[in-house]
């Protein structure tokens, strides 16, 4: 381990994207503990890939803390969607296999979007906790049976019929826990 942070240390830019929350947490933390390693950009998809989401965390900013919009588990703490139970995953028939119902040409504007925010970080126009959010079109939302999170317009506006990209600045949260953990030791 102590050999791939030396690595790191080497990179202009960390692109995390793996969704696997375990490794999105040792990222933060190696990044909060000020181990040299670089910027990482966070992006992941909600389901159905109807919203995407990239956020810019830099050591240079103490509150940049990934844990901070999500819980223990690595739930997302503020979707732009919401689904009611068992509507984000289907089964194949005759197989115990399940899937989400969405292939290349839905992730495309979260990949353009995760993209954008690494050139922008990498020629030097971004900052650190800088945090877009992709928000796919209401009628796909709708076709799939999900609907818009009360909590995400209360806070971003409704995005309407969505087909946008939303830009602002990463939450820092006082019950995060787990950075004012680092931060104390």
């Amino acid at each position: 381990a102590t050999s791939l942070v030396a690595e790191f240390r080497s990179f202009d830019l960390i692109v995390a994207v793996t969704g696997e929350w375990n490794v999105d947490v040792l990222l933060c933390d190696l990044q909060s503990r000020k181990t040299g390693i670089p910027p990482i950009i966070f992006g992941w998809v909600e389901p159905n890939a109807t919203a995407g989401h990239a956020v810019l965390l830099d050591s240079s900013d103490d509150t940049a803390c990934l844990r901070c919009g999500f819980s223990d588990s690595g739930r997302f703490s503020r979707p732009v969607t919401k689904w009611p139970e068992g509507a984000e995953m289907f089964q194949e028939p005759e197989c115990g296999a399940v899937f989400s119902p969405y292939g290349p040409v839905d992730q495309a504007w979260s990949q353009a979007l995760i993209s954008e925010l690494s050139i922008n970080t990498l020629v030097g126009r971004a900052t650190a906790k800088d945090y877009h959010i992709w928000v796919g079109r209401k009628d796909r939302v709708e076709q799939l049976g999900g609907d818009w999170n009360e909590e995400w317009i209360s806070i971003h506006g409704n995005p309407e019929l969505g087909g946008r990209v939303i830009k602002t600045s990463w939450m820092s949260s006082a019950s995060c826990g787990a950075r004012h953990e680092t931060e104390a030791a």
